[in-house]
């Protein structure tokens, strides 16, 4: 319904710049066994794609990236990621070619709400795992006011 807020970080092997814009991406996606698939065009198959993203930190071939999904398909950052040319770390589904163990590096960092009774909001902030610190030692102690910053310009964009 378009309620709940959420947004995810992810690291992946491209540089991206940081700046204070937020970027669209928009694919007409399908599923094909186990993996969702970018499609050129539109067809009885696919499903749209929408999420924006923003770079919060650039360093040594590695990107920091803040993800907002408008739509939510399955595997849907993962592959439009990928589809830019910025797979996930550690995902090797989607073209990563590094090893991060048993997880990847993609995590549901935040997600807002209004209560549903008291009618006041709800904020949760879920800090990144351990597995992110060993693949990107440029996270900041203030993740989380970058993350807030970047929530507050996504809500006041044009």
């Amino acid at each position: 319904s378009g309620r709940m807020e959420k947004y995810y970080i992810a690291i992946t092997g491209k540089d991206i710049l940081p700046d204070y814009s937020w970027h669209r991406i928009e694919n007409h996606l399908s599923r094909e066994k186990d993996k969702t698939v970018i499609r050129g065009r539109e067809s009885k198959n696919t499903k749209l794609g929408v999420l924006y993203y923003t770079s919060l930190i650039c360093c040594n071939g590695k990107t920091l990236v803040l993800v907002r999904l408008e739509t939510g398909r399955k595997h849907q950052i993962r592959a439009q990621l990928a589809g830019m040319g910025a797979p996930v770390y550690g995902d090797s589904k989607y073209g990563s070619n590094l090893k991060t163990g048993n997880s990847i590096c993609l995590h549901s960092v935040y997600l807002g709400f209004t209560h549903p009774v008291k009618k006041t909001a709800m904020e949760f902030y879920s800090p990144p795992p351990e597995v992110f610190h060993q693949w990107a030692d440029f996270i900041p102690e203030n993740l989380k006011t970058e993350v807030m910053k970047k929530i507050r310009l996504f809500r006041v964009r044009p």
